[in-house]
């Protein structure tokens, strides 16, 4: 009996511990309120939909006013030249706002959509 009540005590430590963490990882709005409070600087990520052979610090370099092409409702597409090998890409920068939590399922719709092209 107390073997049993161990091991059930364990499975449902285990699968509590792991329906906290999932919420608190995936779905709060934790790490963006710390960024927007501290830092005022919004965490990037950059999604690669194939092998690259440039730096972050190439992309970061081709972010300047001259370079825009596009706006919409989630942010500004700039255009990025890599010197390595020599290549002309397109690099979105999201708008900082609340709303960006809210508007996160159809940014990840919008890149699956990119990615397939």
């Amino acid at each position: 009996v107390v073997g049993i009540s161990s091991i059930l005590g364990i499975g449902l430590a285990f699968l509590g511990g792991r329906m906290v963490y999932r919420r608190w990882y995936l779905y709060s709005s934790t790490l963006e309120e710390w960024f927007t409070r501290n830092n005022k600087e919004w965490p990037w990520r950059l999604v690669a939909f194939q092998r690259l052979n440039f730096t972050s610090a190439d992309i970061l370099a081709s972010l300047k006013e001259s370079n825009v092409i596009g706006m919409g409702g989630t942010g500004i597409v700039y255009k990025a030249e890599v010197q390595r090998p020599h290549s002309i890409i397109a690099v979105k920068k999201l708008w900082q706002s609340q709303g960006d939590v809210e508007a996160g399922e159809n940014l990840l719709a919008e890149v699956d959509l990119l990615g397939r092209l």
